[in-house]
């Protein structure tokens, strides 16, 4: 059931032919790219506006991609806000970690920091086993982790700065969306409550539940639910 927020986003959405956003979502397929280009441009040209007017860098290259997920997939739990914005802060606290014990001499000078490789390989691989542990998937907070671990991040005021960007941009694609008429969770994603199929008291789990049809009815009568007949 929607809020009374996104009630009155909804009616506004419906002034100035703004459901237009709706059918280039949902029905029309040629309409897609421009729905997705002019609303990923439009969050950067704010990111941009802000970082202008409070000389705060705010633009980091691994927003980018979290963009393009929250308007290409709205609906996916690795768009959703809670994997966002959980996953950039494991990817960017972990990295961050890791250039402080591994080395902050980074890459320059004739031969390769290989202590740095190292603790970049390490911070890249435990903040995909931790997302995937917590059930916060987002691929784009991998650049986020890579970036921290050689040394993008120089001060924890530009840690500060990419959370308080990625707080804006996933505002910004909530209300497109609800402008839209585009379902898009103000946290959490849907699909991260495992859904199951129940008859009879027989319960399938999406994960162990069979491929095909031939799978099923073998269970099905294994379990005594149908009768086999010849």
């Amino acid at each position: 059931m929607r809020s009374l927020w996104e009630n009155l986003l909804w009616e506004l959405s419906k002034i100035g032919r703004l459901r237009f956003w709706y059918l280039a979502r949902q029905k029309g397929p040629w309409l897609f790219p421009l729905y997705l280009g002019l609303n990923s441009a439009v969050a950067i040209f704010v990111l941009g506006f802000f970082a202008k007017i409070t000389s705060w860098p705010l633009i980091f290259p691994s927003l980018g991609p979290t963009i393009l997920l929250a308007f290409y997939a709205p609906e996916k739990a690795i768009s959703a806000p809670k994997n966002a914005f959980l996953g950039h802060f494991l990817g960017g606290s972990i990295g961050w970690l890791s250039y402080i014990l591994w080395g902050s001499s980074g890459f320059g000078g004739p031969e390769i920091n290989y202590a740095l490789v190292a603790g970049v390989a390490l911070a890249l691989g435990l903040t995909g086993v931790l997302m995937f542990f917590f059930k916060v998937l987002h691929p784009p907070a991998a650049s986020t982790s890579l970036l921290a671990s050689l040394g993008y991040f120089s001060s924890p005021f530009q840690f500060l700065g990419l959370l308080l960007a990625l707080i804006l941009v996933l505002l910004q694609c909530k209300i497109m969306h609800l402008l839209a008429g585009v379902p898009y969770p103000w946290w959490s994603a849907k699909e991260n409550e495992l859904p199951k199929l129940s008859a009879k008291g027989f319960s399938l789990f999406p994960k162990k539940s069979p491929r095909d049809l031939e799978a099923l009815s073998d269970l099905l009568i294994a379990k005594g639910k149908i009768d086999q007949k010849d």
